[in-house]
């Protein structure tokens, strides 16, 4: 089954999707970082699984809609909603 991904920015119609998806994850490994020659380098090593997610921001969202400064995408998968990213100009 071929899966389609469509983008679309926030608006007044899909404002109510924020924060629907669920945002886990599984932590598999650990970074370990190190510097060699002024470079900055890492190695993975096995960590303890477990599951992780972040609480959702507390923003006015509506203030994101026809933003120049700031916006959201939401991310479709055959109509169903996959993810979102809040992006913020600095």
């Amino acid at each position: 089954m071929t899966k389609y991904i469509l983008i679309r920015e926030i608006d007044w119609n899909n404002l109510s999707q924020l924060n629907r998806c669920d945002n886990s994850f599984l932590v598999e490994h650990q970074w370990r970082l190190y510097t060699r020659d002024d470079d900055i380098c890492y190695t993975l090593s096995p960590a303890r699984q477990f599951t992780k997610s972040y609480p959702p921001e507390e923003l006015e969202y509506a203030s994101y809609i026809d933003n120049p400064e700031k916006t959201i995408f939401f991310a479709y998968i055959n109509e169903q909603l996959a993810g979102q990213i809040i992006l913020r100009k600095n």
